[in-house]
């Protein structure tokens, strides 16, 4: 006879799973608005990359998105701050947090986006900037987290601001001007921004070499400096109206 544990878990894998395929479902059914400019888009590399030598508001708005991808990658080296071995004994307790702070923290954040998405990336980057300098010290002075709450209250903060920063950066793409193109800048800024992701794995080769406080002081570093960068957008929410 199968634990019941396993097949519980398994259970809920095949759920989510089945969730995924509806949802894909759905959103085959939609249609989406074609561009303006689509008929007449330089489909060749140079024509793709043309925001980025034209626009400064886009340039200023890939560099606060790519700043603030510390906020995706932090999670796995917060978890690694728990206790040796045991680190993942409290993996459902930090799930729950991650999962509470994002139900909590979506109505705010779309309500703040929707008047500031420049001042929502500046806010989301302060707060992840914050609870990763307070966890690289914790991890820097070798406290260790018995319970796992310490953990979870870092991974709840730390979700907040990752929810925040992408509210503020789909609504800042949605309403800035991009000249009838607005496929263009979500392929190029996607891309840019995977390929960038890729490189995220490098974080994994410090944590092994210097402990995950140390990548926790990177990513802090790249928060706290998404503050500046988002500074330099533009109001578009305001511009709009």
């Amino acid at each position: 006879i199968l634990p019941r544990e396993p097949f519980a878990i398994s259970a809920a894998i095949a759920l989510a799973g089945g969730l995924w395929l509806s949802a894909a479902a759905v959103f085959a059914r939609l249609e989406e608005r074609k561009d303006e400019r689509a008929d007449d888009a330089d489909v060749s590399l140079a024509g793709l990359l043309d925001p980025l030598q034209e626009d400064q508001e886009f340039r200023n708005y890939i560099a606060t998105r790519a700043l603030l991808i510390s906020t995706a990658l932090a999670p796995p080296f917060l978890v690694m701050l728990g206790n040796g071995d045991d680190g993942f004994g409290n993996l459902g307790l930090l799930v729950l947090a991650s999962s509470i702070a994002s139900i909590v923290s979506s109505y705010f954040w779309g309500a703040l986006s929707d008047w500031s998405s420049r001042r929502t990336l500046m806010l989301a980057g302060a707060a992840s900037g914050g609870i990763l300098v307070v966890a690289a010290g914790t991890g820097i002075l070798g406290v260790i987290d018995q319970t796992g709450y310490l953990i979870a209250g870092y991974i709840f903060v730390s979700q907040i601001a990752y929810q925040g920063a992408r509210a503020g950066r789909k609504t800042h793409l949605t309403d800035m001007d991009s000249d009838g193109r607005k496929s263009v800048y979500t392929a190029l800024s996607n891309t840019l921004i995977g390929a960038l992701l890729v490189f995220g794995g490098l974080l994994g080769v410090l944590a092994d070499v210097a402990g995950p406080q140390s990548v926790l002081v990177v990513l802090a570093c790249f928060s706290l400096s998404a503050i500046f960068s988002a500074f330099r957008l533009s109001e578009v929410q305001q511009d709009n109206s």
